[in-house]
């Protein structure tokens, strides 16, 4: 086996018996290399979770060979994302993200050896931290705002990575790629982001938050002219030939009477869609006092839902002035500017007895 020497003597002998010799020496060398077979081959893709080394757990990847003259000897060496080797196994071997060529490499007892490779990606699946949340205000007249929510960023994973993402709740999207600048609608609105790899998906959540800060508007109703109420009754006292009526120096707003409510088609807000709104009034009189009696500071609900007559006091010679003010506040509790409308109310003529 392997490399060795024949001796070999030559005689020659002559028909009257003489002989003469010499010797041969030949060498045989061996020159056939080893047969080797990987045991796998092409490329082994690997997807480890969590992302660590990948751990070849037994023999399946060692290579064979046969030698038909010495036998052969084998060892594996690993190169590019790995470098490690030589070994005589592959079990228990760790590979690191990455790709990594291992070369098998059988040797016979003469030197001489053959190799097979094949290759081991080991890919890690993304991880992906999404940017912290947003809330802002509203942009002036719109209900939402233009903003860029940032993108994703990356912990871990193996290249190339596609991201995608969806808009669910207030705004409601989808694409790839960055978003970019982007116009949000009021509310909550949730980005999920997705990195999709060779090795799996990542992904993680952003919340975008659009305040609406902008006060609703609406127009006052326009300024109301009462007549105290008529004199129902009137005596004549004929001795001093005097009329004594029952003044009702007052005018009565009778519940349900929609004379002073607000008209919601003049209502006007940045979002329109959420068609939501609190009316607020009160009514302050000539003389200092109001309705609600302090420390109350407004109703809610239109005039007419206030439930019992209201008394609007008058004068008998001259009029009076209230003023009704009111607010409308939008369904995200902002409050509108105050505006009031006058309630005048003038008195009758006066009755009187004729000489």
């Amino acid at each position: 086996a392997g490399n060795y020497t024949i001796n070999r003597t030559w005689t020659a002998t002559n028909i009257c018996g003489n002989t003469a010799t010499c010797d041969q020496k030949i060498f045989v060398q061996d020159a056939k290399p080893p047969v080797i077979t990987c045991a796998v081959s092409g490329n082994l893709n690997k997807y480890p979770d969590p992302a660590v080394p990948f751990v070849h757990p037994d023999n399946s990847w060692d290579a064979s060979a046969t030698d038909g003259c010495s036998g052969a000897t084998l060892r594996a060496s690993l190169k590019g994302a790995t470098i490690s080797g030589p070994h005589t196994s592959l079990n228990g071997v760790s590979f690191n993200e990455g790709l990594t060529t291992v070369t098998w490499t059988a040797t016979d007892g003469c030197g001489i050896s053959s190799d097979c490779e094949f290759t081991v990606k080991v890919s890690f699946k993304p991880q992906i931290s999404c940017m912290t949340a947003i809330s802002q205000n509203n942009d002036p007249i719109v209900c939402g705002a233009t903003l860029n929510p940032g993108f994703p960023a990356w912990i871990s994973g193996t290249n190339p990575i596609n991201y995608s993402w969806v808009m669910t709740g207030a705004t409601a999207a989808s694409g790839t790629g960055p978003i970019g600048t982007y116009t949000f609608n009021g509310g909550v609105t949730t980005i999920t982001w997705t990195a999709t790899n060779i090795a799996g998906t990542g992904t993680c959540s952003q919340t975008i938050t659009i305040l609406d800060n902008q006060p609703p508007d609406f127009v006052v109703p326009a300024d109301k002219i009462y007549n105290v109420n008529n004199i129902i009754t009137a005596n004549y006292y004929d001795p001093t030939m005097d009329i004594t009526p029952a003044r009702p120096d007052y005018y009565i707003f009778a519940a349900g009477d929609t004379d002073l409510n607000l008209n919601p088609v003049t209502f006007t807000d940045n979002c329109p869609a959420l068609f939501a709104f609190e009316i607020r009034w009160r009514i302050d009189f000539q003389g200092g006092t109001s309705m609600p009696a302090l420390p109350g500071t407004y109703f809610t609900g239109q005039p007419s839902t206030y439930g019992a007559d209201i008394s609007l006091p008058g004068a008998a010679t001259s009029g009076v002035v209230h003023h009704i003010t009111y607010w409308v506040v939008d369904c995200s509790g902002n409050v509108s500017a105050s505006k009031s409308a006058i309630i005048h109310i003038i008195p009758r003529a006066d009755v009187i007895k004729l000489n």
